[in-house]
Formats: structure tokens, C-alpha cells, sequence
């Protein structure tokens, strides 16, 4: 395998879930050959300052397990959204690519390899905007990812050139074509498009929204492998941005190697898969989980 990508870890005030990341991403295979950098927000408040320094402590605990660990611990707190998009950029002034990784999602220990491996596979393919790690429940055999135009924020990876090209702000210009391009953009979901209204009103901040109406823009499209390689622990009343219980089905992959998985060799999209990942986005299955029903 060429050169690795370096691991970004975004964690905050969860040390208990941040030991279960650093933990289950040291038995990877090549965790051994992989450089982490380890970003940890500035506390708000003395409760935080206390979990902020049993990350700290954590990162000294893992710092071996890795080829290098660098922990960049703020003085402030920049919330997520600030946070991750410097820090994304930061690793990236002097790397061609990066995995993404938050404090609350468990990963399988095939996660690094298929990740670099999807790298690679895909660097020279423009219309790939990211990978993904994680996938819902999908029917799909022939190969072992697929394409939806919708990014995944939970274990992820992209590419210098194309994180460069991510688009932070809309002007008035842009705000009126994008109202136009409604049905478009809900390609990725129908709840895109309220969601970025949302953003720019200020009732959300939310750097997923805008990287997928990066995607949007540019016409990408995202890998994501038909098994998920990871799971999102952090779904909970005292989540930040994940409350209550996750409400995508998903089935973890249980392979050693990904060395006989087969890639989809065209970006292309498949309507039955979109339609498949567009459920779970849906309106209509929003409800029937929120009562219960599902």
C-alpha cells in the first residue's frame, strides 16, 4: 500500500467514548504505520475542563499505539463545526489526503486499510468528492461500495484538492439558485435542502451541510462500502448533535482483509440504491421512527 493517510480524531468533553475510539482504531490493521492527530476542543465550562484533561490523558495513554500522535488541545472552545474544518485544513497543508474520525464512532478493524485503499483507488477520479466508512442497510452484490451524491460526516475521507474546493458560504446570488435547484439537491435526501435553508437563517451550524452542498455544486459523489465499517456510539439525551437513538439501520462488516473486495470501477449512481439511502432520510421515515412505529 503507498503512503497513509493521516487520521484526524475530533473529540470534545466524552472521554469514555473517545477511549473506545482510540481503542478500537489501535487494533486496525496498520494503526501500527498510521499518524494521528488528535484535536480536542477548549472546555466551556470547569465540568468540561475536567473531561477536556481525561482526554488529555487518554491521548498519552494511545499515544504508542500509532506510528505518531500529535494532540492539538484548544485553549478555547470553537465548537464542532469551526473546529474540524481548521483542523481538516491544518493536517492538510502537508498531506494529499485524510481520514475523518469524531469521538463516538467504533470502528471495525479493517477501517484504515479499506479507507487508504478507496483513496487511492479513487485519487485521479474527480467526480469522487469523499468516502465514506459508514452505510446504511443497502441490497447491492456486485461490488463492495456504491455511489450516493450525499457525503457522510461519520468516518470519512477526501482529498487535498477537493477539500480545497469546499464551499463555506453562499452569497444572495447563490441563496436564490439554490432555492431554484430545490429538487436537485434533495437528490441527496429530502431533508438537504430544508437543512441548508436552516443554515443559512443561523438556527443550525453545521459544516456536514455545507460540505454536502459542496458535493451538490460540484456534481461529486461519494463511495460508501455496502457493510459498514464503523458504528456511531454516540447517539444519547446528552449529545450535542446526536440526541436520542440512532435512527439508521446498519450492518457491520466482519472482514479480516480487504484485499479480494472488488470496486466499483465507474462512479456512477444506481436510482434503486439512492432510493434504497433516501428512505432513511425521508420525511415519512423521520415520523414513523419518532413514533415509535419502526
Amino acid at each position: 500500500m503507498t503512503e497513509l493517510a493521516p487520521i484526524a480524531i475530533f473529540a470534545f468533553n466524552r472521554p469514555d467514548l473517545l477511549e473506545q475510539t482510540l481503542q478500537r482504531l489501535s487494533l486496525c490493521t496498520f494503526a501500527e504505520d498510521s499518524q494521528v492527530y488528535l484535536f480536542i476542543d477548549g472546555p466551556r465550562n470547569s465540568k468540561d475542563s475536567k473531561a477536556v484533561t481525561s482526554c488529555l490523558t487518554l491521548a498519552e495513554k494511545y499515544r504508542y499505539s500509532f506510528r505518531c500522535m500529535e494532540v492539538k488541545a484548544r485553549k478555547i472552545n470553537k465548537g464542532l463545526a469551526s473546529s474540524l474544518k481548521s483542523g481538516i485544513s491544518t493536517v492538510l497543508e502537508k498531506n494529499e489526503s485524510i481520514i475523518v474520525l469524531e469521538d463516538d464512532l467504533i470502528v471495525e478493524k479493517c477501517f484504515i486499510e479499506y479507507m487508504n485503499s478507496q483513496l487511492s483507488f479513487y485519487k485521479e477520479n474527480k467526480n469522487v468528492g469523499s468516502i465514506s466508512g459508514f452505510s446504511t442497510k443497502v441490497s447491492q452484490n456486485k461490488y463492495f461500495n456504491y455511489f450516493h451524491p450525499r457525503p457522510c460526516s461519520w468516518g470519512w475521507a477526501t482529498w487535498k484538492d477537493r477539500w480545497n474546493q469546499a464551499v463555506w458560504s453562499i452569497d444572495e446570488a447563490g441563496i436564490k439558485e439554490l432555492k431554484a435547484q430545490k429538487k436537485s439537491f434533495n437528490k441527496g435526501g429530502e431533508d438537504l435542502h430544508r437543512m441548508m435553508m436552516n443554515q443559512l437563517k443561523g438556527k443550525i451550524n453545521s459544516w456536514a451541510i455545507l460540505w454536502s452542498y459542496t458535493h451538490f455544486k460540484h456534481n461529486w459523489v461519494t463511495s460508501y462500502p455496502t457493510k459498514s465499517l464503523l458504528s456511531n456510539v454516540g447517539f444519547g439525551e446528552d449529545a450535542t448533535h446526536c440526541k436520542g437513538v440512532n435512527p439508521f439501520p446498519y450492518q457491520l462488516t466482519n472482514i479480516e482483509s480487504i484485499g479480494s473486495l472488488s470496486y466499483c470501477p465507474i462512479a456512477s449512481l444506481d436510482n434503486d440504491i439512492i432510493r434504497q439511502v433516501n428512505k432513511y432520510h425521508s420525511n415519512y421515515y423521520k415520523l414513523l421512527f419518532k413514533l415509535g412505529l419502526i
